[in-house]
């Protein structure tokens, strides 16, 4: 009899451990369905994103191929041919103060430069009357406009270039541009 005790002893926290095992189970496979419902939601909602994602990029190659096609009959405002070169060199005052008799003519510019705007390629010559601006982006070479971003410019500056008009913002309605050819510092 001792032993049957020991045996009954030793099985009854087998059979507790058992009976306990059963409860944790059931809460183990509810995770286990909650866990496989939101995988399924989750995958409900990769397939609407992927879909949006198609659509997206078919809409940006639309709107690539309107920007690749040439714009409707629009005539760009007529600009006057460049005339025959301004005598001299001429300084910032003199182009501001007579802009009407150098407009749209190959002029050299001798000024103090001012502010560079790095990023878009310009620097403005100034002088007491105004500021000039000069779009060097067009140079020929190249290792000049390098030099033109790389310092800082102390000393004057002479440009040679076409002196155009364009669209202004703020207190003037027309900013006066020299598209350079050549800048010598």
């Amino acid at each position: 009899m001792p032993g049957f005790r020991w045996c009954t002893l030793g099985l009854m926290p087998l059979l507790l451990l058992a009976a306990c095992e059963q409860p944790k189970l059931t809460e183990l496979e509810k995770e286990v369905q909650g866990l496989k419902g939101e995988a399924v939601a989750l995958k409900e909602k990769l397939t609407h994103l992927e879909e949006a994602q198609k659509q997206l990029e078919a809409r940006l190659q639309e709107l690539a191929q309107v920007r690749e096609a040439p714009p409707p009959a629009a005539a760009p405002a007529p600009v006057p041919p460049p005339s025959a070169p301004a005598p001299g060199v001429l300084t910032v005052e003199q182009v501001l103060k007579d802009r009407e008799r150098y407009l749209n003519t190959r002029v050299v510019v001798r000024g103090t430069p001012g502010p560079v705007l790095m990023h878009k390629k310009i620097l403005y010559l100034t002088s007491p009357a105004g500021l000039l601006e000069v779009n060097f982006s067009h140079l020929p070479d190249k290792k000049q406009l390098e030099r033109l971003t790389a310092q800082a410019l102390e000393t004057p500056v002479t440009v040679t270039g076409t002196l155009t008009q364009s669209a202004g913002v703020g207190k003037d309605p027309s900013r006066l541009q020299i598209v350079a050819e050549v800048v010598e510092f």
